[in-house]
This record gives structure tokens, C-alpha cells and sequence, in this order.
């Protein structure tokens, strides 16, 4: 992608609203990993590389001659690129979806250490218990048998 093909697409993401996605915001079955064709294991690198290429082909300049309804489709796909790359490429972003995708919220955890291991650094081991989301009830309980 050119820097002025990069450029033509930050503008027309920033004039549709479609940066600053919120990971709160998207659909409970959005797949992002699946919209841009990587695993969950993908690099930034390799995210970027194939977002480049689809963003070529469904950009919506690109799509001249074309009937409204493949124009459409087409728009509607580059949005969906747009989304899943601005969050997947942002470290935070990404790991609040993929805390989301695995069905729970982290805790924090919090452990006593002393300023000297603060300071030079220490690793320690902290017991964490959770509960897991029984798949046939949803979490819900008393409506199967394992609950």
C-alpha cells in the first residue's frame, strides 16, 4: 500500500466515524480474527500484512463500475476490516477482546511485596480460583444436572 492508498484510507475511516472502535461496542459474535482471515496467534506484523491487502480490495474507490449492491457489500466489508484491525492491532484493545472472546473478565490480583522486590523485581505465585461457565446452562445453574 502506498502512502497516499494509506492515506485515503485513514481520511475516509476518520470522515465515516469508523476509528476508535470500542471493544464493548461490537457484536457478542463478532470473530475479528476470522473477519481478517488470522488465527488468535497472529502477530502485529501479520495482521497488518493482511489487512493491507483486503483493505485494497474492498476499498470502496476501488469499486468502480460495480452495481450498488456489490458496493454496498463491499463498504460494509471494508467497515468490518476497519473495526478488526484498529482493535487488533492495539495491544490493550486486543487483549480486552480476547479476555471478552474467552467468556469472562480478568480479576486483578493483588499481592504484598516489599520495596525491595518492587524495585529489582521479583516473580511470584498467586493462587487464583474461578468458576467455570457451564456450557449447557450458560452459567446459569440449577437448570442441568453437572450444576
Amino acid at each position: 500500500m502506498t502512502k497516499l492508498e494509506s492515506e485515503s484510507v485513514d481520511r475516509l475511516c476518520k470522515e465515516k466515524g469508523w476509528l476508535n472502535m470500542d471493544v464493548d461496542k461490537l457484536d457478542a459474535d463478532a470473530d475479528l480474527y476470522a473477519e481478517l482471515g488470522v488465527t488468535s496467534e497472529a502477530t502485529e506484523e501479520e495482521v497488518k500484512k493482511v489487512y493491507r491487502k483486503l483493505v485494497l480490495k474492498y476499498h470502496p474507490d476501488k469499486l468502480s463500475g460495480k452495481s450498488d449492491d456489490e458496493k454496498a457489500a463491499a463498504q460494509d466489508k471494508f467497515q468490518r476490516l476497519v473495526t478488526a484491525y484498529e482493535i487488533l492491532s492495539n495491544p490493550h484493545s486486543r487483549a480486552k477482546y480476547d479476555t471478552r472472546a474467552k467468556g469472562g473478565e480478568q480479576d486483578d490480583v493483588l499481592l504484598n511485596v516489599t520495596l525491595k522486590e518492587s524495585v529489582l523485581g521479583a516473580t511470584k505465585l498467586a493462587p487464583v480460583s474461578y468458576m467455570k461457565k457451564c456450557e449447557p446452562c450458560k452459567g446459569v445453574g440449577m437448570t442441568c444436572s453437572p450444576c
